[in-house]
């Protein structure tokens, strides 16, 4: 197994690579129902009087943040076709790499501007580092790191997700 990253994985580091427009609009009725099924009492989610003192309006719960960018099955304009896979960087990765096994290995969020009813979100994958070869209990592989940055439609940046990943394949 060589060493070298493939040169379209090296082209990819430090780049936007893929680019998902949200078919789902912010709204309130989402908010609720998520609020409703975590039992997340915040008034800034629920009470407009509250949420206007307090920041200018409802918003949505930070743990939302990607919700908004997984699309809906099926849809009258696209029918069928398919769409990028929710984390299709991290599949393009480990596909040029050739590794069958991926997980995830750490997670972190950094918030920006409230997601607010009305808004719709772009997510940017943009792949950060990919390691040398490494071989560890799960196998021998690379750790990866790629950075979601959620920006609503004003381009302001609403967070970013970045996701660790180690692509590996099984010892023999």
């Amino acid at each position: 197994m060589s060493d070298e990253l493939p040169a379209e994985v090296l082209a990819w580091i430090g780049r936007v690579v893929v680019v998902d427009e949200a078919e789902v609009l912010v709204e309130r009725g989402l908010i609720e129902n998520f609020c409703s099924s975590v039992e997340d009492g915040n008034p800034l989610y629920w009470d407009e009087t509250v949420a206007n003192e307090v920041c200018g309006g409802i918003i949505s719960p930070p743990a939302m943040l990607s919700a908004y960018n997984r699309p809906h099955p099926w849809t009258p304009k696209r029918g069928d076709k398919p769409l990028n896979r929710p984390l299709e960087l991290h599949f393009k990765v480990k596909d040029a790499l050739d590794y069958p096994r991926g997980i995830v290995t750490e997670l972190c969020f950094e918030f920006g501007v409230p997601v607010r009813p009305g808004d719709r979100l772009r997510a940017e994958q943009s792949l950060r580092e990919v390691s040398e070869i490494k071989t560890n209990k799960l196998g021998t592989g690379r750790n990866w790191t790629i950075d979601v940055t959620y920006k609503n439609q004003s381009g302001a940046v609403a967070g970013v997700e970045t996701l660790s990943f180690f692509g590996y394949r099984r010892a023999s």
